[in-house]
């Protein structure tokens, strides 16, 4: 009994980790995407022009990456909501388990709600 529950507190902080360490590589990658984006833009156009480019390159970035913060919320938020079912049913914690239910449905709601801007952004006209 007590080794299962050992080896459920260590898996949980491990996928913690990783989904922190993932979250980390995407924001990072998508930021230096829109830098060099940015800087190819302003390097092929010339001054009055590169302002009005740069603001559409990035807003169209942002819709891109709507999608990707949109799934990974999602994902994130069932994680903590599924680690507060496991903090109840494993450990009989229910105080910590209401909290990580309640931290894992406001970023799941979160999450969606970026679902439905990348929706509505995706079908309206550009």
């Amino acid at each position: 009994m007590i080794a299962s529950q050992i080896w459920v507190s260590i898996s949980a902080i491990v996928a913690f980790t990783f989904c922190v360490s993932l979250y980390l590589v995407f924001h990072f990658k998508d930021k230096r995407y829109k830098q060099e984006t940015l800087r190819q833009a302003v390097q092929l156009s010339e001054s009055s022009d590169s302002e009005a480019l740069a603001v559409w390159t990035l807003a169209q970035a942002d819709i891109q990456t709507d999608l990707s913060r949109a799934l990974s919320d999602i994902g994130l938020g069932l994680g903590f909501a599924a680690a507060g079912g496991v903090l109840h049913f494993n450990f009989n914690t229910a105080d910590a388990a209401i909290w990580a239910l309640a931290f894992g449905l406001i970023i799941f709601f979160q999450g969606a709600g970026r679902l439905l801007a990348y929706y509505l952004r995706k079908k309206s006209p550009q």
